[in-house]
C-alpha cells in the first residue's frame, strides 16, 4: 500500500514539474475562450477577385470554428481567416509555433504577416486528421514567402519579432463544405 501511494506521489510530482517546464517555456498567443478573441478574427475569401466561396468564424465551445464552402467558379479557390494584426505577437526568444487543430481530412495552411513585409505571407502547409484534434509544431525555416500564391524570391528573412498577423488559408482545389477548428495557438520559448 506505502509503496502505491509513493508511486501516485512520484507520478504526480513529475506531473507538476512538467508542466511547470512546459509553462515557463510556452506563451498561449491565442486563447479561443472568450467572445472578445473571436470576434479579433475576420474572412478574406475569393470574393476580394470575383470568386464565391464563403466562411465564417464563430466560436464553438473554447475553439475557433472556421467553416464554409470553397468554390471553383469565376476563377476562386480559397477562403481564409485572420486575426486583426497586433505589434508584438511573439518575442524574439521565440523559437517554434505550436497550433492545435481538428480538421476535416483537407490540407491547410498556417499564414504568418510581418511588418518588414506586409503584403508578403509566409506559409506552412499541414495535414488535418477528419474529426481529430491534432497538434502541429513549426520552426521558421518551415515557413515559405507567398504573394497570392506564388512564391517571392529575395522577401526578407522570417524573424518572430516583426511577426503582427496570423491566419489559416484552404486552397486545395477541392470545391466542396469544409471545417477548422483551432483550440490553440502557441509560441514556444528557447530554452
Amino acid at each position: 500500500m506505502k509503496q502505491a501511494n509513493l508511486q501516485v506521489e512520484l507520478t504526480l510530482l513529475c506531473l507538476v514539474v512538467c508542466c511547470f517546464v512546459f509553462s515557463a517555456h510556452a506563451m498561449n498567443l491565442t486563447m479561443f475562450d472568450s467572445p472578445q478573441e473571436i470576434q479579433k478574427w475576420r474572412v478574406s475569401n475569393d470574393t476580394v477577385m470575383g470568386g464565391i466561396s464563403s466562411s465564417t468564424v464563430t466560436a464553438e465551445g473554447e475553439s475557433l470554428l472556421f467553416s464554409g464552402e470553397l468554390r471553383l467558379e469565376y476563377n476562386g479557390g480559397f477562403v481564409s481567416v485572420w486575426r486583426t494584426p497586433e505589434k508584438g505577437l511573439f518575442s524574439d526568444d521565440s523559437e517554434r509555433i505550436s497550433i492545435t487543430v481538428k480538421g476535416d481530412g483537407r490540407p491547410y495552411q498556417l499564414r504568418l504577416r510581418t511588418l518588414a513585409s506586409p503584403r508578403i505571407s509566409y506559409s506552412a502547409s499541414f495535414e488535418t486528421t477528419s474529426g481529430e484534434w491534432t497538434t502541429h509544431t513549426f520552426q521558421l525555416s518551415d515557413f515559405t514567402p507567398v504573394w497570392r500564391g506564388r512564391l517571392v524570391s529575395g522577401a526578407p528573412a522570417l524573424r518572430f519579432e516583426d511577426i503582427y498577423q496570423v491566419g489559416f488559408l484552404l486552397a486545395d482545389k477541392n470545391p466542396g463544405d469544409f471545417a477548422l477548428k483551432v483550440q490553440q495557438i502557441v509560441a514556444l520559448k528557447q530554452s
